[in-house]
């Protein structure tokens, strides 16, 4: 089977995501205390699948076997004391032993490498004060928090003098189109969330946009009491629109060996760049440069999935564009625009 590929440039790199160790808060440090080693398990399969903790539980699908691929567990404490739940309980898995129970479960798998989110907050406390969103506060806390124990790897906006400039807090609390072109254009993020929280001195409220390049800004309000449930829903609910169309599904998942064409190869830069993303491509086990001549390399590729998942996901990544061109046992990518 023939995979002809060409290369393009790619500025954001995907970051791989601790899949191995997952986290739910509790009330006390006991293992044993009802429900806490559940809640940890289903928190480290959420991460693994794309499906959210409330959706794996309503549905029972983590049964105890999950707790045969622990490892070890350990406690921390929230930054927040006076919370409910003040720690965190734990778990680390055996990786490959966990992968094995997901897919023998029939329940999908979302790949660790994931592109990571650019989130930029403001708030606005009791009194109407409007601000960016400093580090170290328990907003940033708790939606940083939230968002690593759902499996989206998140980088916080830190405000410079030119932010102050070019853009005030109102235009992340309006969801300001301009602000978006500019993370999306100049930060080069494809992936960005805006969050405006109020504080209403009876609890709290949030704004928030969730913006993919080349997609509508996705929107949403709550009000909520709790700072920590507030944050753990809108993670969800973020959870749910990073994963979505990278999910593979049990059917999927194949030890494939393909012979891949990758054309255009113009320089000792072009070689570097596609083999640097061949090693970082999650779905890629193991490559082979068989040959080099006329700006054509040829390889063997070990893949971890089917062909057809292999194709969807790299044009995902817009690194590669897939055309439909061929068929089954030919498969034809293209450059995509630069």
């Amino acid at each position: 089977m023939w995979l002809v590929l060409l290369i393009v440039s790619w500025s954001v790199e995907a970051e791989d995501v601790n899949v191995a160790e997952g986290a739910a808060l509790v009330a006390t440090q006991d293992l044993r205390a009802p429900g806490a080693l559940q809640a940890a398990l289903e928190a480290l399969v959420s991460k693994n699948t794309g499906l959210s903790v409330d959706y794996l539980r309503n549905n029972g699908m983590v049964s105890q076997d999950f707790s045969s691929v622990v490892l070890r567990h350990y406690f921390e404490q929230s930054m927040d004391r006076a919370s409910t739940e003040p720690y965190w309980l734990h778990v680390v898995a055996d990786e490959s032993k966990l992968s094995d129970l997901l897919a023998l479960h029939e329940l999908p798998i979302w790949p660790k490498r994931r592109t990571p989110l650019y989130v930029w907050m403001v708030s606005e406390n009791a009194n109407g004060l409007l601000q960016h969103e400093p580090n170290g506060t328990l907003p940033q806390y708790w939606l940083s928090q939230w968002l690593s124990e759902k499996g989206v790897p998140a980088m916080f906006h830190q405000v410079a003098e030119d932010d102050l400039l070019d853009f005030a807090p109102d235009d992340v609390k309006n969801l300001n189109p301009d602000l978006i072109d500019y993370v999306h254009q100049v930060l080069q993020q494809p992936n960005v969330l805006l969050v405006y929280l109020r504080d209403t001195g009876r609890g709290y409220s949030y704004r928030m946009g969730l913006a993919k390049m080349g997609n509508d800004v996705v929107m949403k309000n709550r009000q909520f009491v709790d700072l920590s449930k507030g944050f753990a829903y809108l993670s969800d609910f973020v959870q749910s629109h990073q994963a979505a169309s990278q999910q593979i599904q049990a059917n999927e998942l194949a030890n494939r060996t393909v012979a891949a064409r990758i054309n255009n190869i113009n320089n000792a830069d072009n070689m570097l760049a596609v083999l640097n993303y061949l090693d970082a491509q999650t779905l890629v086990k193991e490559w082979q440069v068989l040959s080099f001549k006329n700006n054509r390399m040829e390889l063997n590729l070990s893949l971890s999935v089917i062909p057809e998942t292999f194709t969807r996901f790299v044009s995902q990544e817009q690194v590669l564009q897939h055309l439909p061109l061929g068929d089954i046992n030919r498969l034809i990518f293209s450059f995509q625009g630069q």
